[in-house]
């Protein structure tokens, strides 16, 4: 079988799309070969990825057998399915196309959920999720419809909030939401979401405008703890752009989340508003008083958990820890931590961005070409330009 250069060009950068890296080493390999078992619960042998990425010589072609696996892997049926996806739709595709939109808005609009702890149904949306960009034709009618539905709202508004994709459809599709769900939580949650885009972008009149929106609101204890985290963070994130004082604001913070602690949420499944601000912290230069949320968010880990809660959000918590330490001081203890932290347990949402993170923090410890070339990947992926500037000294992008 004579395999095309350009076909086999575009599946190796959708699997590197898919794994979240570019393939550089025989770390990358060994990671994609433990996410492809795990995805597909079929295995191929490192080698056989080391040559398909160039790592290592080879006289032959990948078989079908491999590029069948790793179509499988991406969300096809086989690489033929593959190479043929990628070819030009003819036109009278377009009614089977708005058919295939309807069918996935009937999942949200028709479905009844009884609750937000019903694993099927979330599995079935994490499907849909991750397999939104084989049609890209179809993703803004499909977000602007379900942003009319309750559990489109609910679920892939709300529920699986895409990091990743803050500056791509994700980030287009919370303007159809905050046009349809008026609720003071729903304009906090949506305007604050923004503002960190904007933030990451490095659109300073992005953040002040949201800062602007979100300000419009209060929180108390009856707002969930998530979004009350995000009505700071914004705040945090608007001081920063204007180099303004934060005292008065981590000040109110610490406040508001000692009157928490002891409210209906206190045996919160997840410890969200420690996770948020924690985040927040981190990124705006405030090691100490995010190293505060990071203890209590740690005290408070549970494994027994509903489905809707992902325990791999605590890896970013663990991230969160290492670059506070780092940054004042204690580098030994940080670099442990940083080593103690498996990649491949980042939150499928955010793997992009706790990526470019966990890059950069460990360039700091060992300078090597390879980590800024995973950088500059993950960044030019998301748009995320603020995180590298922070880093100019460490990988002069």
């Amino acid at each position: 079988m004579c395999i095309d250069y350009y076909d086999l060009t575009l599946l190796k950068e959708e699997v590197e799309r898919i794994v979240g890296r570019k393939i550089l080493t025989a770390a990358d390999c060994n990671l994609l070969c433990n996410d492809i078992y795990l995805k597909t619960q079929s295995s191929t042998s490192l080698n056989t990825l080391r040559r398909l990425f160039d790592l290592m010589k080879s006289k032959y072609q990948p078989s079908l057998f491999t590029l069948d696996l790793l179509s499988k892997y991406c969300g096809y049926s086989s690489f033929s399915d593959f190479t043929n996806s990628k070819k030009n739709k003819p036109c009278n595709n377009e009614n089977q196309d708005n058919s295939f939109v309807n069918f996935l808005v009937l999942l949200f609009r028709d479905f009844e959920v009884k609750s937000t702890n019903d694993i099927t149904y979330i599995q079935l949306i994490h499907k849909i999720i991750n397999n939104l960009e084989h049609w890209p034709a179809m993703i803004d009618t499909f977000q602007r419809e379900i942003a009319k539905t309750a559990s489109g709202q609910v679920f892939y508004y709300e529920q699986f909030i895409n990091i990743d994709k803050l500056n791509s459809f994700y980030g287009k599709g919370l303007h159809y939401y905050l046009n349809e769900k008026k609720t003071v939580e729903a304009q906090l949650l949506g305007h604050s979401l923004l503002c960190l885009q904007s933030w990451l972008t490095m659109n300073d009149e992005g953040v002040e405008n949201h800062y602007q929106e979100v300000l419009r609101h209060s929180v108390d204890e009856n707002i969930h703890p998530f979004i009350s985290a995000r009505f700071f963070a914004t705040q945090l994130y608007k001081c920063e752009i204007s180099s303004n004082e934060t005292e008065a604001i981590l000040i109110q913070t610490r406040e508001f989340y000692d009157n928490i602690r002891y409210s209906k949420f206190v045996h919160q499944n997840f410890p969200y508003f420690e996770y948020v601000l924690s985040e927040a912290l981190v990124l705006t230069n405030q090691y100490e008083e995010a190293l505060f949320y990071i203890t209590e968010a740690l005290k408070k880990r549970n494994y027994h958990v509903p489905p809707n809660v992902d325990l791999r959000l605590f890896e970013s918590i663990y991230l969160f820890q290492a670059i506070a330490l780092a940054n004042i001081g204690k580098r030994e203890k940080a670099k442990d931590i940083l080593g103690s932290i498996n990649t491949e347990n980042f939150y499928f949402l955010s793997r992009h961005f706790n990526s470019i993170l966990y890059l950069l923090q460990k360039g700091t410890f060992q300078k090597k070409e390879f980590l800024q070339k995973q950088v500059q990947y993950l960044v030019q992926q998301t748009g995320f330009k603020k995180l590298v500037v922070k880093q100019e000294e460490c990988f002069k992008i």
